[in-house]
């Protein structure tokens, strides 16, 4: 294995440690993206371009996947050691396209971070309560953050629609 192929890995398996708990969506589109980069062990190039390469591979891979077959929702269930797994699928759930354009559109989106910790917090059902707390300010200001980073928001989305 190159030394750039494994500083691409290492930068990947930070990441897909990074939302592990948090996105399953990019918990499978790193793990496709190691995956990816790992079939080609000798491959050279800056490191930082492998991982963009092969994490915009896998978003393709997963849009195409989701477009060939609807994801599952998932239910929780305990398993023998008695922690809370997501592992059982329903073949009914549809949304979960909506679920993976949101996460690929806000992660290119031009926004601030604050913006972004914001709207992921509350994409995951947090209300102002929760966003607070997180960020360390009263409930009424983070009532304000909210409302301004919808707004913000808002007009990033459909700036980029528009396009």
């Amino acid at each position: 294995m190159t030394e750039d192929v494994f500083q691409a890995v290492q930068q990947l398996q930070q990441l897909c440690c990074k939302y592990f708990y948090s996105s399953p969506y990019w918990t499978e589109r790193t793990d496709r993206a190691i995956s990816s980069i790992l079939r080609n062990p000798s491959k050279s190039g800056n490191p930082d371009h492998l991982v963009r390469n092969t994490l915009s591979d896998a978003r393709k891979i997963l849009h195409r996947r989701n477009e060939i077959c609807s994801f599952t929702k998932i239910k929780m269930c305990d398993d023998d050691f008695g922690h809370d797994i997501e592992t059982i699928p329903d073949f009914r759930f549809k949304n979960l396209e909506t679920v993976f354009q949101y996460e690929d559109w806000l992660e290119r989106a031009c926004l601030s971070d604050r913006d972004k910790i914001i709207l992921n917090l509350l994409f995951h059902g947090s209300e102002a309560q929760e966003v607070a707390e997180k960020l360390g300010i009263t409930i009424e200001q983070a009532r304000v953050q909210i409302s301004r980073t919808r707004k913000r928001a808002k007009a990033c989305w459909e700036s980029d629609i528009n396009v």
